[in-house]
């Protein structure tokens, strides 16, 4: 018990001169300042520099910092940030002076392994065999493997739901077993020991979905008697990937990648008042083909080529042809006013670059074409459109025959009256679009 605290009384001795003067003598103390930086000459904010004392200021928004009282002698700082390799330096001051000390940091040397999968958010990339990461500092990682290194290695996955599992739409008068279906593999290898290697990647999905028609049509009876049906509308997509690398030379390599995207939607347009002869079928399709070759001369000197060649098309199959017919308030039925729709486009895009790098400094020197071919078919409205919204019409009797006065009627009114040639029968308004619906662009 003696000596624990002889122990105690013999520190409080020992570390009451230092202590003291930091906080009572810095009249003869030194001043300490300077600015912390990152290779590039970047300041870096939030750096923490500590003295022996265990006292430690951090760098502000401008890099800088400032220790105000130290004793006058030869101490160590540690410098140490974030993704920086910590450092010491040792300063000799005076008593009473301003001391600068700038310093610079080195980035930490990291090791670690990084996986990239189709889930990933990457930024597409050109050459095969690169994978291009952004960062949230807007910044650009492009990683490239030498072909041919890699093990076969692949997956294969399915997911899905059950319909019957599923709850049915409120709306709806009868079960709508809605389900999703997911399927697919990945698989990759060298072709040749570090000279080729390929990556295949498949993935199908099959969405079963239901659209809900709540609508009112004329009945027999002339009374508008509701319509509600559950009309199934699917969705099939399917993604292929396939890419090949080749070792072409030490610093040359060169890779060929074909990516392919087709989507079918069954019924789209239909719900709600919207018959399901008014809907319409919808394909997208999109194929990408990529070329590339990178040539390296020693380490600051880079030589790219890039070729792609992507057709794409966007087309409307229409459930049926005859003219649109609404009838507001009450249905939507007859063709899709869209009709045939068809979009084709071609895309080629050639690429030479040489890249140069020079200290801080990075030049890129080359040439780029870019060609664009666009056939573009939009026949809207050649089928025609009725519309009939209602409004002011004569009075009828019984027989059908004016007796002189005006009446407003609605929608179906004024369409049943169409229907029986009857006074007031006629649409709001009628559209017919004519002409050559073709616009090709280069």
């Amino acid at each position: 018990m003696y000596f624990a605290s002889g122990v105690i009384i013999f520190l409080n001795i020992l570390l009451a001169p230092a202590a003291g003067f930091s906080q009572g003598n810095c009249s003869i103390a030194a001043r300490i300042e300077g600015t912390v930086t990152d290779p590039s000459g970047a300041i870096i904010l939030g750096a923490q520099v500590q003295v022996p004392n265990g006292m430690h200021v951090l760098s502000n928004a401008a890099g800088h910092y400032t220790i105000a009282c130290v004793p006058p002698c030869e101490i160590s700082l540690g410098i140490e940030a974030q993704g920086f390799a910590t450092i010491s330096k040792q300063i000799l001051i005076h008593a009473g002076e301003t001391a600068t000390l700038n310093v610079q940091l080195a980035v930490a040397a990291v090791e670690t392994d990084v996986q990239v999968n189709a889930q990933s958010s990457e930024v597409s990339s050109d050459a095969g065999n690169a994978v291009i990461l952004g960062t949230y500092d807007g910044g650009l990682i492009e990683i490239t493997t030498k072909p041919g290194t890699s093990t076969p290695h692949g997956a294969a996955f399915f997911t899905g739901s059950v319909g019957e599992l599923n709850a049915t739409d409120p709306f709806s008068l009868t079960a709508t077993p809605a389900g999703k279906r997911r399927y697919g593999f990945e698989l990759s290898g060298a072709i040749l020991p570090r000279k080729a290697d390929y990556s295949l990647a498949f993935e199908r999905r099959d969405i079963d979905e239901f659209n809900v028609v709540n609508a009112r049509v004329p009945g027999d009876d002339g009374v508008a008697a509701p319509l509600q049906q559950t009309v199934p509308a699917s969705q099939r997509l399917w993604i292929g990937s396939a890419r090949t690398g080749w070792q072409l030379g030490v610093n040359d390599t060169a890779t060929l990648s074909f990516a392919a995207n087709v989507n079918t939607q069954g019924n789209q347009g239909v719900g709600g008042q919207v018959l399901p002869e008014a809907g319409y079928t919808g394909l997208t399709r999109e194929y990408d083909l990529r070329v590339g070759n990178t040539q390296t001369f020693g380490a600051n000197l880079m030589h790219e080529t890039r070729i792609g060649y992507s057709w794409k098309r966007t087309a409307q199959a229409p459930n049926s042809a005859t003219p649109a017919l609404q009838v507001a308030g009450y249905f939507t039925r007859g063709g899709a006013t869209a009709g045939d729709l068809n979009t084709r486009e071609r895309d080629l895009e050639v690429d030479d670059d040489i890249v140069l790098t020079r200290g801080r400094h990075t030049f890129k020197l080359g040439l780029q074409s870019l060609t664009v071919f666009l056939h573009n078919y939009d026949p809207d409205t050649f089928n025609g459109a009725f519309v009939f919204g209602g409004g002011s019409a004569p009075q009828l009797d019984i027989h059908g025959e004016p007796i002189g006065q005006t009446t407003t009627i609605d929608g179906l009114e004024q369409y049943e009256r169409t229907l029986k040639d009857l006074p007031g029968g006629h649409p709001t308004t009628y559209q017919l679009n004519t002409g050559n619906p073709v616009v090709p662009i280069t």
